[in-house]
């Protein structure tokens, strides 16, 4: 018998406005974090690795990109360093292995018009189903664990100055 391992890194940003960060409640049908709240973002694709052989920056930077314009139909400015806020391995039923790992970085958007359908590629069901700009603070929401984590960041980044503006 034989087992698959393979590999997932996701790209995950804290969007920050006005004090207030983007969050998108997965949908409850989700049967990962259904229900939950986070930051827009998801797994580096094949697109985003285009002309690099590994993941750096630059491929976060395309996916995370690509991830709110398609989750939120929203436009980045600034994207700050990326930070690890998750790695774990993940067992299934058959064998098969995952490791995870979630990158996050702070950003602030230059489009503020969120739409969580308007980009969804043909034959796609969105992951969320709500969104809201939540106090970056005191949220008072159901947070994924590499959201919470993102906050921590993104609060300790904001106590050195506010993020540049596009």
């Amino acid at each position: 018998m034989s087992f698959e391992t393979k590999d997932v890194v996701s790209a995950r940003g804290i969007i920050i406005h006005n004090g207030k960060f983007l969050a998108l409640r997965r949908d409850m049908q989700r049967e990962r974090n259904g229900g939950q709240w986070e930051g827009p973002g998801g797994s580096v694709e094949d697109t985003d690795m285009a002309g690099y052989q590994e993941i750096g920056r630059p491929v976060l930077k395309r996916a995370l990109l690509r991830e709110a314009f398609q989750e939120a139909n929203i436009t980045l400015g600034h994207i700050g360093v990326f930070n690890n806020v998750r790695e774990n391995i993940e067992t299934d039923e058959k064998g098969n292995v995952t490791n995870y790992k979630c990158e996050i970085a702070v950003a602030s958007p230059l489009s503020f018009a969120v739409d969580l359908r308007r980009n969804i590629p043909a034959g796609e069901t969105p992951d969320h189903d709500e969104w809201c700009w939540a106090d970056l603070y005191h949220p008072q929401l159901d947070l994924t664990e590499e959201t919470e984590s993102g906050l921590v960041i993104a609060r300790e980044i904001l106590e050195r100055g506010p993020l540049p503006q596009f």
